[in-house]
């Protein structure tokens, strides 16, 4: 069974929660703060709460065009917010082990 349209913006909506999430349990733990990248990419992602309903809501030939465009440049924009968490999560864990230096 395929996902519905509307499927795929609730599961990304979803993926930018958990990301969020991810960053904000990263940066409790190590007290460092986000990257710029990280900070940058979680301002771009986000939306408020009417424009997730919308998007879900919306229907007809111009709300789906619109979704499938949103779809595929929110994906690669949520990819990107991975990619720099992680790299966020490895200098958050280089800098905070036992054998860093630290800066005064």
């Amino acid at each position: 069974m395929t996902a519905t349209p509307h499927q795929h913006i609730t599961d990304l909506k979803e993926q930018r929660r958990a990301l969020q999430q991810r960053a904000h349990s990263i940066r409790a733990a190590t007290g460092t703060p986000y990257s710029s990248e990280v900070h940058l990419l979680l301002g771009q992602s986000y939306l408020d709460p009417a424009s997730w309903r919308e998007l879900t809501a919306s229907s007809g030939v111009r709300a789906a065009v619109r979704r499938a465009q949103f779809v595929r440049r929110y994906r690669h924009l949520l990819a990107r917010l991975e990619a720099a968490i992680k790299q966020y999560e490895q200098a958050s864990t280089a800098q905070n082990s036992p054998g860093a230096e630290r800066m005064p």
